[in-house]
């Protein structure tokens, strides 16, 4: 009975917290969630808890919409569709990476520790083999890379260079902005380039490569006025797409249409359909739509994806799959390497699927093998690209 009292008296104090439980979706949220994941929470409180959070949830806040998928993950509640179809885990995960893609940071930060924590289960570092592996990078046969594209004529320069015992790869590229100065004013333009910018430089950082060889990822990035050698950022505004309305046709055929919070790189959404090809001397193009809101100021929106397209600079194709530009998608248990980024019931929890996802160590041996063989690395066949990157199926 004594136990009871106490369950009870948890659940009146934390609610006792809030003050507006009708109206407010950030109250609602959090009384939810202490409400069920408090360690001592009756099947009563979960139950309430859940209602909070769903009710959130259906008012359109983002962070109830991680909660919720959070909850669905344990399993111990389901919706049902409007078709009354139970949506369980699977659901679970697909509102979780729905509300990291919407700026939830804490879901983003859930599905990195998720799939981090299986791929060092399943690829944890060997020390034997760093032993080995001290030198110039070597590609899997243990041929010595030999990285130098430089010039006018290459829009992304790329050196590989052996200092002081680590391999470092350099980029370095020039960013060209095109947009339309009457339809986006000058605080947009001014966040939308950082957000750019930084966008490409989440490309940085030191990753573990063909078979545990250390490389560090350097990128330089400009904004010179030039008339060439550059890669080019167009802002696609409303006005814009429709002087280009063969390009905005196209482009509302893409995954999830044309109120779809994406941005697309030109020339790569046009090598899918076999129109043209990457190589390290093709132009480069990055065709940008503005978020749900219509705006181009959303750090972490343009930041994700403008991540994700860089990729496809960097001469990677998608992974995901999408009917409608041919895209079967790779299956689970195809490559051991990626599956530890599988998300249940979705694609993988990685840059050239989510665009939220990490920058795998897998993702950097294709970049290399692109700029070393001067071919696109891709990782499904699509258009004319009939050959999977050589570097998949290899684990790491």
């Amino acid at each position: 009975m004594n136990d009871n009292v106490n369950e009870e008296s948890i659940a009146q104090s934390i609610i006792s917290q809030y003050t507006n439980l009708v109206s407010d979706t950030e109250q609602m949220t959090s009384c939810g969630t202490r409400l069920f994941f408090d360690p001592k929470a009756t099947k009563k409180d979960k139950t309430q808890g859940f209602k909070l959070v769903y009710k959130a949830f259906n008012m359109n806040d983002n962070e109830a919409a991680y909660y919720l998928g959070r909850m669905l993950l344990t399993g111990e509640y389901n919706l049902v569709s409007a078709d009354k179809k139970k949506l369980g885990k699977e659901y679970g995960w697909s509102l979780i990476i729905s509300s990291a893609f919407n700026g939830s940071q804490e879901a983003k930060h859930f599905l990195d520790i998720v799939t981090s924590s299986a791929y060092e289960k399943k690829f944890g570092k060997n020390d034997e083999v760093i032993k080995l592996s001290k030198g110039p990078l070597k590609d899997f046969d243990g041929k010595e890379f030999k990285i130098n594209r430089t010039g006018a004529l290459t829009p992304v320069d790329a050196v590989l260079e052996y200092k002081n015992g680590k391999n470092i790869l350099t980029f370095s590229v020039n960013i060209k902005f095109v947009y339309l100065e009457d339809e986006i004013d000058a605080k947009q333009v001014k966040a939308f380039k950082k957000a750019v910018i930084d966008g490409i430089k989440e490309w940085e950082g030191n990753y573990s490569v063909f078979g545990d060889q250390e490389v560090e990822i350097k990128i330089n990035v400009t904004t010179e006025d030039r008339a060439f050698d550059n890669v080019t950022v167009i802002v696609a505004t409303e006005t814009f797409l429709d002087a280009i309305g063969n390009l905005s046709g196209f482009m509302k055929k893409m995954p999830g249409g044309k109120n779809k919070s994406t941005i697309l790189d030109y020339s790569d959404a046009l090598a899918t359909q076999g129109v043209t090809k990457w190589s390290v001397t093709s132009r480069k193009k990055i065709l940008c739509k503005p978020d749900g809101n219509g705006r181009f100021d959303n750090h972490d929106y343009v930041m994700h994806v403008i991540k994700h397209e860089f990729g496809h600079v960097l001469g990677l194709g998608d992974l995901y799959g999408c009917d409608e530009i041919g895209l079967d998608g790779v299956k689970q248990g195809q490559y051991p390497e990626l599956d530890a980024y599988r998300i249940p019931g979705n694609d993988y929890h990685l840059v050239m699927s989510d665009a939220i996802g990490p920058i795998s160590n897998n993702d950097i041996e294709m970049v290399i093998l692109a700029f070393s063989q001067n071919r696109m690395q891709v990782y499904q066949e699509q258009g004319f690209m009939k050959k999977v990157s050589e570097a998949l199926g290899k684990g790491n």
